[in-house]
């Protein structure tokens, strides 16, 4: 019995290795998104699970439990998404019972489908709760032009319909756009299993930076010591499996990696700031600072086949700009009875040393 239980250890580990290097699974992590779906069409995308452990959606332990998509929409009022399995179970995401008119031409959902019986979080605008089932046309308040990433009960069926078949094989994602006037796109969608043993995954995500405007401080201020929080999309990385730290470049170069946003004792000078999200495990293989990597060729590398390791840069970085203190002007003024030395908008005729500090806009 021990001799049978030792080659049993050696694969687990040898497959737990390799997934420290997998990236994302879903439609876009393999090629097949984003897809445009143009007006007047039906257009059906898939992609490829592979390599569960447990292969069978009928077993206790197995199930979908969300699924994630990420879609835009012109009119949204007149789609259907619809999801099927590999043996054939089909159920709506999304749909109306009859077809409205919503324009949503710069709306974004990359929202979560959940199961029956979880609970849904929608979002909420303008104090208007959208409501737990997806409605295309909803009636206590029609879809804005936003970026939605809250999670939804489908349409027409549950997650849990998802009971027979295995799991391994094509899950496709069709858009019915017959009825719209307008185009739309399928961005992303990927499943999460109930049991996920076996996916070679990577689940980092820095979220988004987008709403972080560009600093500019004098070395030393105090505004140079903030926080601030990714904007995600429809899920977060599990913060037990997955931590986040900043990329501090400059001159192209990546130079330090922070678990905090302090640069008061940072030199003057130029530096972008990028998140980034990554696999506890792989922390070992997180490129060295100033070995000559930037940001931008970090990024290209993880999104590759073959990632340094398992992580994902943010989709958007902000600069921080610090500036030296000016230095103290001695000035020697001689002036006659009766006459005024300005400096600034204050008149000076007494004599004596006076000190006059002025503010610029970088605080300075």
């Amino acid at each position: 019995m021990r001799f049978g239980i030792i080659p049993l250890v050696l694969i687990f580990f040898f497959t737990f290795s390799e997934k420290m290097l997998a990236q994302g699974c879903g439609c876009a992590s393999q090629s097949d998104c984003p897809v445009l779906i143009p007006s007047g069409t039906t257009t059906q995308v898939c992609y490829e699970v592979t390599d569960a452990f447990v292969n069978n959606l009928a077993s206790p332990t197995q199930g979908v439990c969300g699924v994630e998509v990420h879609f835009t929409n012109s009119n949204v009022g007149q789609h259907a998404l619809t999801l099927c399995s590999p043996d054939g179970t089909c159920i709506e995401l999304t749909g109306a019972d009859s077809p409205c008119s919503v324009p949503t031409i710069f709306s974004n959902w990359n929202i979560l489908f959940a199961p029956c019986d979880s609970i849904a979080h929608p979002d909420s605008l303008t104090n208007c709760n959208y409501p737990l089932v997806w409605d295309n046309c909803p009636d206590n308040c029609a879809w804005a032009n936003a970026f939605y990433d809250g999670s939804y009960y489908p349409y027409n069926g549950c997650l849990e319909d998802f009971n027979t078949g295995p799991v391994n094989g094509q899950w496709c994602l069709t858009m019915d756009n017959s009825n719209n006037s307008n185009g739309g796109q399928i961005i992303d969608f990927e499943l999460i299993f109930c049991d996920e043993s076996g996916f070679l995954c990577c689940d980092a995500d820095a979220g988004s930076l987008n709403f972080i405007p560009d600093l500019l401080a004098c070395q030393g201020d105090s505004s140079l010591l903030f926080s601030i929080s990714p904007n995600y999309g429809a899920t977060q990385p599990d913060p037990n499996e997955y931590g986040y730290i900043y990329l501090i470049s400059q001159n192209n170069e990546i130079i330090a990696y922070e678990e905090s946003l302090n640069f008061i004792d940072y030199e003057a000078g130029t530096y972008e700031v990028c998140g980034l999200s990554y696999l506890y495990m792989d922390s070992l293989s997180l490129p060295p600072p100033n070995s000559g990597l930037n940001s931008a060729v970090l990024n290209d590398n993880l999104e590759g086949s073959t990632p340094l390791f398992c992580g994902d840069v943010s989709d958007n970085c902000f600069d921080v700009t610090i500036t030296e203190p000016i230095e103290d002007q001695n000035i020697a003024a001689t002036i006659c009875e009766g006459e005024c030395f300005m400096v600034g908008d204050s008149c000076y005729n007494t004599s004596g040393s006076y000190t006059v500090t002025f503010t610029f806009l970088n605080s300075c």
